[in-house]
């Protein structure tokens, strides 16, 4: 059994969506799905998934419907262990990535996203994952199963992780 790993990263509620286009003006949003996201929570959702045990804690979240959705989304995850800081004064980050038919993807993040530190558009949310695995797998681990992983992550656009029911 592998010793428990310690993330800190961004927490944030995410809206994935999916276009397709429809001529020159008009796209057709072929999949939608809220997710437990940013940075920390993606790489602690996926290394959790692989049987890893993670203590995750991060940016304080609020006691509104995003905060909740977010602590629903994480406290009965298996392997993952949460640290986080709810309060009534703040309000929860969330973000709308929207990835366009051609595969670039666009991150809208709301005013409380914006201020956590570091980058936090989708490149961001993918090279935390990358540095999650290495850190899981080894440093000498297989690097192309950590490279199938993103791209799977990538391919689904996140999807396989915890969606609301």
């Amino acid at each position: 059994m592998k010793s428990v790993i310690s993330l800190q990263g961004a927490l944030r509620v995410e809206y994935r969506i999916q276009l397709k286009s429809l001529g020159e003006a008009t796209s057709l949003i072929s999949s939608e799905h809220r997710l437990a996201g940013g940075t920390g929570a993606v790489a602690a959702l996926t290394l959790a998934s692989l049987g890893a045990h993670v203590r995750l804690s991060g940016n304080p979240i609020g006691d509104d419907s995003h905060g909740r959705f977010l602590i629903s989304q994480l406290q009965n995850v298996p392997g993952l262990e949460l640290d986080i800081e709810t309060r009534s004064d703040v309000v929860t980050p969330y973000a709308i990535l929207v990835r366009e038919q051609d595969g670039t993807t666009r991150t809208h993040l709301s005013p409380e996203a914006a201020q956590l530190e570091g980058p936090q558009d989708y490149s961001a949310i993918l090279a935390a994952l990358r540095k999650a695995l290495i850190l899981w797998n080894g440093a000498t681990g297989d690097n192309s199963f950590i490279e199938r992983l993103i791209n799977a992550y990538d391919e689904g656009f996140g999807s396989h992780s915890l969606e609301e029911s």
